[in-house]
């Protein structure tokens, strides 16, 4: 998948919280909606839209995020590039991996593959 790049979080991402704030930049984006709440079966909370941002040469859009899960709260500040969700709207399968996977690709990358989260949304949001 394309990168998120967090700017500060206060706890480690799984990859369904990378996924929802993935869907969220995307259909915010495509919404041009400054604010949106979240509800999925391991979190609730809100995700806003804080303006274009540029970080060390990497421009995007920020969003910031705060999640109620079951393991505690989450507060997470990050970027999107929009020019990333071009491109996955039609890819069905992707995977999160660190710089450290890409480098090193792990024996099971695999069981890391995963439907996409842009291209499930994608669809439906054309019928809307």
């Amino acid at each position: 998948m394309s990168p998120i790049y967090c700017i500060m979080f206060n706890a480690s991402l799984n990859d369904d919280i990378r996924d929802l704030l993935f869907q969220m930049a995307y259909l915010m984006i495509k919404d041009s909606s400054k604010k949106r709440k979240v509800r999925s079966k391991f979190c609730e909370g809100i995700v806003t839209e804080n303006g274009c941002f540029s970080l060390h040469g990497t421009n995007g859009v920020r969003f910031g995020a705060q999640l109620e899960t079951e393991k505690g709260n989450i507060k997470v500040d990050y970027l999107v590039r929009p020019q990333d969700f071009h491109r996955l709207e039609g890819v069905e399968y992707g995977a999160w991996l660190s710089f450290e996977d890409i480098l090193n690709p792990p024996e099971n990358l695999e069981e890391k593959i995963r439907p996409n989260p842009i291209h499930k949304v994608a669809k439906s949001h054309q019928f809307n």
